[in-house]
């Protein structure tokens, strides 16, 4: 293990391969719209909404990823938890297949705040790494971000709460609307966040 441990990866090939994994990811997502669940347009509306829930928060992640990582060297904890973090993004578009089950939903949620935990930390890493090179209103930025993270997965991880997974008689899902909510919290953030 302890070997394992003293892995060093070549950004380029990380680069590579998460890129090639957050492709696969979204590929994944696109089939679910390939056979249509029903003919209901309300079905129909319900599955493009998922879907791009779905879309967009990969395509956050994947941006968030890129930012991170360009700050790292992929070596120790940075590169095992590199190689969960596409493992969890790999599997989300599957887990976003069967959230209308309670297991489902919490598996869903679960992965998605994984996932932001993880940049979570290498944005802290990275804060750490370039506290007394970057000017401070950079390190400001990254401090902003590795905080908005955090906040973002403790709401995906809140939504796992049992009473907010049940369904409402139309059958909605309360948790998916913390979901689109906190995405929504994210983006709008980032966008008075942003310096560049």
């Amino acid at each position: 293990m302890v070997y394992f441990l003293q892995i060093h990866v070549e950004k380029k090939q990380i680069e590579d391969l998460s890129n090639l994994v957050f492709g696969l990811a979204l590929t994944l997502g696109a089939l679910s719209l390939v056979a249509p669940k029903s003919d209901d347009s309300a079905a129909l509306l319900g599955v493009l909404l998922l879907f791009a829930l779905s879309f967009t928060i990969l395509v956050y992640i994947w941006w968030l990823y890129n930012t991170a990582i360009k700050e790292l060297e992929i070596k120790g904890s940075v590169f095992v938890l590199n190689i969960v973090l596409l493992f969890f993004v790999v599997i989300e578009p599957y887990l976003l297949t069967i959230i209308d089950t309670r297991a489902g939903a919490t598996a869903y949620a679960i992965d998605v705040a994984s996932v932001l935990l993880i940049l979570a930390y290498f944005v802290s890493i990275a804060l750490k790494k370039s506290s007394m090179k970057l000017p401070q209103q950079d390190i400001h930025w990254m401090a902003l971000r590795r905080n908005l993270l955090l906040l973002t997965s403790a709401l995906f991880f809140l939504s796992i709460i049992p009473i907010l997974i049940l369904t409402n008689p139309q059958g909605e899902n309360f948790a998916t609307t913390i979901w689109f909510i906190t995405l929504l919290i994210a983006l709008l953030s980032r966008s008075v966040f942003i310096r560049k």
